[in-house]
């Protein structure tokens, strides 16, 4: 595909040039060539070397979503693929702190030690993955975060219609034998519309396979 995208560029850089002499196009051509492996060398070299991984910057990656949007999906692609990252969630944290009759209270708690866990991942140079309980105010301390440790933030809202995330949570209840709670999900629906995530990168994933979400994400946070 490279190579044809390459001749393609040479013949539109000749094909306007006229009564051309075929030395002069073989000289052209031979330049032309020498600058393409030159480059595609350069590239190899670069992806190749023992400091390529060095030079790419650590990021901390906050993956907002409701239940039905493909974030677990996308998720367990990350993990997939992804390494030296840590991936946190407050659900996860909240079920390593001793619980108290005060929800509020358990889910900073939990929220500390998430930022504790982020920090030490920081310090030992790994990336970052966040993917629940974000708030204005939780994803303003992240942002802080990021900023102390020089990594580059990553911002990803999951949305899709109400429709199709209502009848994909149903269809997940009923195939793992749960009840599914109508109100519940209004409850969590409106909740989240109510929050603010204007400077995220908004993925509509009724438009788009989990594939296609994984490989903008994955893009995205792996570019040089």
């Amino acid at each position: 595909m490279t190579r044809i995208l390459y001749q393609n560029t040479l013949a539109s850089q000749i094909k306007s040039l006229d009564n051309i002499s075929i030395g002069h196009y073989q000289r052209k051509r031979r330049d032309f060539w020498k600058m393409v492996w030159r480059e595609e060398g350069n590239r190899y070299n670069r992806r190749n070397s023992p400091f390529f991984e060095n030079s790419l910057k650590n990021y901390l990656l906050l993956i907002n979503g409701l239940k039905g949007s493909e974030k677990s999906t996308l998720l367990e692609l990350l993990k997939d693929h992804l390494d030296s990252t840590e991936f946190c969630s407050l659900d996860g944290m909240r079920q390593l702190v001793e619980r108290t009759n005060s929800l509020n209270n358990d889910n900073k708690k939990a929220f500390d030690l998430l930022v504790a866990h982020l920090k030490d991942t920081f310090s030992r140079g790994k990336n970052g993955v966040v993917d629940s309980g974000l708030s204005e105010e939780r994803i303003h301390i992240l942002e802080e975060i990021a900023k102390e440790y020089g990594v580059k933030l990553h911002k990803f809202s999951l949305i899709a219609p109400y429709e199709v995330l209502y009848s994909r949570v149903q269809a997940r209840d009923k195939s793992k034998g749960r009840t599914f709670y109508p109100d519940r999900f209004d409850y969590t629906f409106h909740a989240q519309q109510a929050k603010s995530f204007e400077d995220f990168s908004i993925i509509d994933s009724s438009k788009l396979s989990p594939q296609e979400i994984y490989e903008i994400v994955h893009s995205k946070i792996t570019q040089v």
